[in-house]
């Protein structure tokens, strides 16, 4: 599990890695098609978990406009119109209105069962299309400048590495005679504190590093978004918001009865890969937003 754990890692480091440094309009395409693939297979594995719990939605709509929704920010921020990325959001309300409207009215007879079929479709758009597509904000934030996707990289680097050191320091804490201290057993049985401590140091290690080897780089409109302090403030939440980020996909696979979101050898699914962004990207974004504008 493990060894396929990393190679799996590995391989799709390499394909992020790819798309954050390939300059232009190459970058800008290959990491909008990364997310957009990213998030329908995502949305379309939260809707098959709430199905599995007796909470269907509309998972084909859903999946389709999450994808939907990377694309037009992707094609937003290459045509270098990054700070109309409002309107994306409007075209997805509008859009999400639309087709609850026609769900509606093509069976009002069936009012109570349509209405909570909507309302879990808005939530799980919401929970990981809309939660995602603020790493994607982040690219374009500069529309495509290098500054932005160093920003991207950082984010994710930060959060995954966490990720990562979090899991690797519980696996090698539970074969200690004693094992180690659980976190949330009933959620998630291999989490541990020890695999708390490590992540946090692997995000404030990794803050540390992006941040010196972008001196300079981190700036938007002359204002430097990290300095040293910020990388370790940055490092510390991102470990714990995607630790919870991570618990609460665990949750929802935990009340569907499922292991994994998905089949991705080692990792699971998309939705596994994207948990622990959920909540640190919203939040670095704005961060970032409020610094900057």
């Amino acid at each position: 599990m493990f060894r396929k754990r990393v190679i799996s890692s590995l391989c799709l480091t390499a394909l992020l890695l790819l798309a954050f440094f390939s300059p232009g309009l190459s970058g800008g395409v290959c990491i909008t098609l990364i997310f957009a693939a990213l998030v329908s297979l995502g949305t379309w594995e939260f809707f098959q978990l709430a199905d599995r719990m007796g909470v269907p939605g509309y998972p084909r709509a859903m999946s389709l406009l999450g994808g939907g929704l990377m694309i037009l920010i992707g094609g937003y921020g290459i045509c270098g119109n990054s700070a109309w990325m409002p309107v994306v959001d409007g075209i997805c309300v509008v859009a999400i209105l639309t087709i609850a409207f026609i769900w509606i009215s093509r069976s009002p007879e069936h009012m109570p069962q349509i209405f909570n079929r909507v309302f879990v479709s808005l939530f799980g758009f919401f929970y990981v299309a809309w939660c995602l597509s603020f790493v994607l904000r982040l690219y374009f934030i500069d529309g495509m400048d290098f500054t932005g996707r160093y920003l991207a990289l950082f984010l994710v680097a930060v959060t995954k590495v966490g990720d990562m050191g979090a899991y690797t320091a519980g696996v090698l804490t539970a074969r200690r005679p004693n094992g180690n201290h659980k976190l949330a057993q009933r959620i998630s049985p291999n989490k541990s504190w020890e695999g708390v401590a490590g992540g946090v140091a692997a995000s404030i290690l990794v803050a540390l590093f992006f941040t010196w080897a972008g001196k300079g780089v981190m700036v938007v409109n002359d204002v430097t978004v990290i300095n040293y302090r910020m990388a370790v403030v940055f490092g510390f939440f991102a470990a714990v918001f995607g630790l919870v980020g991570d618990l609460g996909a665990s949750a929802l696979k935990r009340a569907a009865g499922a292991k994994n979101s998905g089949r991705i050898p080692g990792i699971g699914g998309g939705l596994d890969l994207g948990d622990s962004l959920i909540l640190v990207a919203p939040v670095f974004y704005l961060y970032v937003s409020i610094v900057v504008f």
